[in-house]
């Protein structure tokens, strides 16, 4: 669904010459954008000595942002946007590049992806393979980088003091790249294993089906992701031809003469596609704008600019006529229906003013009192829907609506997309209504963008440089995204005229198809790459059919939830640090409440936890409480929608130990609707049909969870394992069916009968006001406390001193080609502060080092990973590995890391382990960068039953301390296999494609009756609470 404030999907690209060599652009044969501005706007750009253009105009910010910025433009063509923010804990930089899998070679599809793996292992100044990796993660950061159909972008954030040493290696990417050879080699094999991770991904699979059923010759019909047959293609061709001494790649060195052409291709087209004249970049930091200047033009400079016109458009029609008015039937992995209709649209990007793609789509995707949304799901056929414009494309783009369908929606499917028809018909008559709607879209974007809070530096950057690439008048960098400023009924009806059934197609995806596919003659094709199968049919007439008019479909009413108040009271408030406080305590609600005195935005946050006593009793209890939520959400959506669209969001889901509710937004409307959800609450009365609707989605749920990438699957049944109270999908399937009307509603009594609350109110609230809305969950719900004893209290289990278990399952689908490891080391009790900071520690140490080894270098999988986890009691470091080799060789290969990384710790130098000590400490350091992310935190710890909230600054303070002694002493002690303590549990899901699993080693426990070894294991105490936080009110059940 589209909302004002939402992600940008359309944006600006201005006409002009190509800065390096002097070609017009293609685009200038697109329509002109109406520019709402002064015509002198050419006076505010300025030419610097140093060789360089800079913007010297005022440029729109959020009220709340006080941050300097300039954009500047070296002589080479590169566009850069500079932030200085002498607050900031964490810089970041990110580089984007207008090419992308659109433009591909045809012989050798994959090719950008690749580049976009190897263009950051190794640069002359900076040669090392894994430099800019080991760089980055010592100093605190991350780094990542991402391919597109149209851009590539490449980021990275940082400790602040090193990101003047990290921006030299951002800048050698594109300067002096190496691409050396065994490398080259080897990380074709990387992009394969990529790509097989999501061979079995059914929105990649239609995707690609989609994709492939364009126009003969078309970019868009491009494999974007690659793998070793596709990217080594036009080598292993010239191979067969010239009669090279091989014709495949080979697996060492440099790939031999297939290897060397493919690396002679990649640098080909990375000379042929990448130009600063195509590249924007954004940096973030302390320093001033104009440090950041100089570095900037001294590094970037250098990037030899080659001429190429600045961002390539791909005109023409995606599809033929003949692929028009047609569906396509495409077989999924897991159990599911869902649709898609798909139009071709004119470029969006000159309408930044009036936006009218996501505009329309947000008229279509509405979910309130009118929709055909409401309409579509009154009648059973229709759980969510989606409608915006995809702009993959700089030219001709396409404009999507797509939703998720019932069994019964599925089969009644012409019905689905006839309705939908009907309200684009509706839109199509009542466009002289338009006014009021998008006046109300324009407010509420005003709204949003002068209350707009800060983002975490890298997710900052990265929107920086999509701006920049679509080239707005500069001092509307910040707003052109995000700004409604002017109505045009003209342009909002060019793109409805492209909605229409003649100028459609539409997707339709399930597992079984259950003849529904018109003709006993049906042939199923396979897609080339994913192996999906498919049909294409053209639309019956009673789809071309003129749309009938549906009584109960109108336009949005006036939405009720828009803020009025948006003062924040200064007055009197520390700006001390503070943490929540404890407020109020009775024997059946506890509250806490913290005014915020950080972000200072119009905004507030309540999160609700009420635990029942049964809660996850059995596997049926958990069914019933999913239900019963299933059922109060269903029955809030017309209302909460329009909250969400005027900033207001809720949630409520259910856990092994209650339900949990939570509301947020524009402090004005909060209590509003928070008063709405615990109505709906009290007074739910379910509908057997929507019940039946939820039944079936719980069984598809269930059913699918199975179908989880195997890794992930990995992890959860590492955590159920030791997790005291949970019950599986497998468990929870069965109850499903039987459960009636009359269940749900004695269940709801039951859970409102008896109740513990605890409450988080934040933000802009005094104390009284947080107390009354902390108030009204006891007084709307009117429950009783239950005995403390009998409220749920998690737990975990303990993985006994010197014992290793393994669990072995077989993955469920079929045609994965993958294994799943989750390998997990149990240090101990999450509560012994000292122990949990150490195995922090640990793993800060050992997560670029095992990455480079195990993935980079051994090539042992795409997905290979370390983390911390920890629940109440325990606390351990995993190895996350999805392979296609045995999870047993995975394992040994960790085992042989951990030794071999051991010694490297011993050899560490003090500087070096100072260094990386350094970087965990500023990443414990790292502030809250809103409102909503400083909520989580502390709501985590009121949930964890822990209450540390000032366990960042703790850790920080007492890591200083810590030595490489201290450190050597616990990773012999945990990690290594003759450790004293050392305590492993492992999770293998085994590929059925795997030919045999080897055998376990003699000295690990294999676990057969998972009850019985759950049973066996003792149990941790519940969470105590931390001290300074502890509730110290009398009567605490604490």
């Amino acid at each position: 669904m589209a909302k004002p404030g939402g992600p940008r999907r359309t944006g600006p690209w201005r006409t002009g010459i190509a800065r390096g060599g002097g070609r017009l652009e293609l685009n200038t044969l697109l329509p002109k954008p109406r520019l709402m501005i002064e015509p002198n706007i050419g006076d505010h750009w300025q030419e610097h000595e140093a060789g360089y253009k800079v913007f010297v105009g005022k440029i729109e910010k959020p009220d709340c942002d006080e941050r300097g910025y300039r954009i500047l433009e070296p002589e080479n063509g590169l566009k850069v946007v500079l932030v200085h923010d002498p607050l900031a804990d964490k810089s970041a930089a990110c580089l984007r590049v207008a090419v992308g899998s659109l433009h591909d070679p045809t012989d050798m599809y994959g090719t950008a992806h690749f580049c976009e793996h190897m263009i950051t292992k190794g640069t002359r100044p900076f040669p090392a393979e894994s430099d800019f990796i080991s760089f980055v993660k010592v100093n605190g950061g991350v780094r990542n980088a991402g391919t597109s159909p149209s851009h590539t972008h490449y980021w990275f954030s940082i400790a602040p003091p090193s990101l003047l040493e990290a921006i030299p290696r951002l800048a050698a990417f594109f300067e002096s790249p190496l691409f050396t050879p065994n490398v080259v080699a080897r990380e074709v094999n990387a992009v394969d294993s990529e790509n097989k991770r999501n061979l079995q991904d059914d929105s990649r699979r239609a995707l690609q089906v989609e994709r492939s059923l364009s126009a003969p010759g078309h970019p868009w019909r491009a494999f974007s992701t690659g793998n070793i047959d596709s990217l080594t293609s036009a080598a292993r061709k010239r191979a067969i031809e010239e009669k090279w001494s091989s014709v495949v790649i080979l697996p060492d060195g440099d790939g031999g003469p297939v290897g060397r052409e493919t690396r002679r291709r990649l640098i080909e087209w990375v000379e042929q596609q990448y130009c600063p004249g195509r590249m924007t970049l954004a940096i973030l930091g302390r320093e001033s704008l104009d440090t950041l200047t100089g570095i900037v033009t001294r590094l970037f400079s250098s990037i030899p600019n080659r001429g190429l016109v600045r961002r390539p458009v791909i005109m023409g029609d995606p599809w033929t006529e003949d692929q028009q008015r047609c569906i396509i039937f495409i077989k999924t992995i897991r159990d599911k229906y869902e649709f898609k209709l798909t139009f071709a649209i004119p470029n969006q990007s000159p309408q930044y003013l009036t936006k009218p793609a996501s505009f329309l789509a947000h008229l279509i995707a509405h979910e309130g009192p009118g929709s055909v949304f409401s309409y579509l799901k009154n009648m059973g056929l229709l759980l969510s829907i989606s409608a915006g414009p995809q702009t993959w494309n700089r030219g001709v783009q396409l404009f999507a609506v797509s939703g998720r369908l019932t069994h019964l929606g599925y089969y009644n499917y012409v019905k689905v997309v006839r309705a939908i028809f009907s309200y684009i018909s509706l839109l199509k008559t009542s466009t002289s209504s338009f006014p009021p709607c998008f006046e109300e879209f324009r407010e509420l974007s005003d709204i949003f963008f002068r209350n707009r809070e800060k983002s975490q530096p890298h997710a900052y950057v990265i929107s920086l440089t999509a701006r920049l690439e679509e080239d707005p008048p500069a001092q509307w960098l910040l707003t052109a995204g995000s700004l409604y400023r002017e109505y045009n009924e003209e342009v909002i009806k060019s793109v409805l005229d492209c909605l229409s059934p003649e100028k459609a197609r539409l997707a339709l995806s399930a597992r079984d198809h259950e003849n529904l596919a018109r003709g006993s003659q049906i042939t199923w094709q396979k897609e080339m790459w994913y192996g999906t199968e498919y049909t294409v049919q053209k639309f019956n007439s009673e789809i071309l059919e003129e749309p009938i008019v549906i009584p109960e479909l109108h336009l949005p009413h006036p939405n009720r939830f828009i803020p009025k108040n948006l003062g924040v009271a200064r007055g009197g408030i520390s700006t001390a640090p503070t943490y929540p406080a404890c407020v109020l305590e009775k024997e059946s609600l506890r509250v806490w409440y913290k005014r915020d005195n950080t972000f200072w935005v119009p905004k507030g946050h309540v999160y609700v936890d009420l635990k029942y006593p049964s809660a996850g009793a059995t596997a049926r209890h958990v069914v019933l409480t999913r239900l019963v939520v299933n059922l109060v959400c269903d029955g809030l959506d017309e209302v909460t929608y329009s909250a969400s669209l005027a900033g207001l969001r809720y949630s409520l889901d259910h856990h092994s130990e209650g339900v949990y509710i939570c509301v947020s937004g524009y402090h004005d409307k909060l209590l509003l609707l928070l008063q709405v959800v615990l109505e709906k609450i009290k007074n739910l009365l379910p509908r057997e049909d929507r019940l039946e609707v939820f039944k079936e989605k719980a069984i598809r749920d269930y059913r699918n969870y199975s179908f989880q990438k195997p890794a992930d699957h990995a992890g959860y049944y590492a955590r159920y394992l030791v997790n005291a109270l949970e019950w599986t999908p497998e468990e929870k399937l069965p109850e499903v069916a039987a459960i009636s009307v009359e269940d749900v509603q004695v269940h709801h009594a039951s859970i409102l009968s008896r109740l513990y609350g605890e409450v988080l109110v934040i933000g802009n609230f005094t104390e009284k006001e947080a107390t009354a809305l902390a108030s009204l969950v006891k007084d709307q719900l009117q429950y009783q406390a239950p005995p403390p004893k009998e409220i749920p209290v998690p737990k975990s289990l303990i993985i006994p001193a010197g014992k290793s278990y393994s669990y072995r399952k077989l993955v469920t689908d079929t045609e994965e080609l993958n294994c799943g490891l989750a390998f997990d080391f149990h240090f101990g009790d999450n509560a012994d502060q000292d122990l949990r900071r150490k195995a922090d520690f640990l793993r800060h140490l050992i997560d670029e080092p095992a990455f480079s080894t195990l993935r980079t270098r051994e090539q042992l999988g795409y997905i290979v990973a370390t983390l911390r986890w920890s629940s109440v009691g325990t606390t351990a470091l995993r190895f996350r590995v999805q392979s296609r080799k045995d999870p047993v060789f995975l394992e040994e290969r960790i085992e042989s890391f951990l030794s071999s990384f051991f010694e490297q710790l011993k050899t560490m130098s003090d500087e070096d382990f100072s260094i990386r000590r350094r970087g965990l400490i500023m990443k414990k350091l790292e502030k809250s960068k809103n409102l909503a992310e400083e909520a989580g935190d502390y709501w985590n710890q009121i949930r964890s039953g822990y209450y540390n909230f000032s366990q960042d600054e703790a850790d920080a303070a007492a890591l200083e301390s810590v030595t490489k002694a201290q450190m050597l002493e616990m990773y012999e002690t945990y990690l290594l296999q003759s450790g004293p303590l050392r305590r492993t549990l492992a999770v293998h899901m085994i590929s059925r494609k795997l030919e045999a699993a080897l055998p376990l080693p003699g000295k690990v426990t294999e676990i057969v009756d998972i009850h019985g070894f759950k049973a066996g294991l003792d149990s941790t105490p519940g969470a105590a609470p931390v001290a300074p936080h502890t509730p110290s009110i009398p009567g605490s059940r604490m």
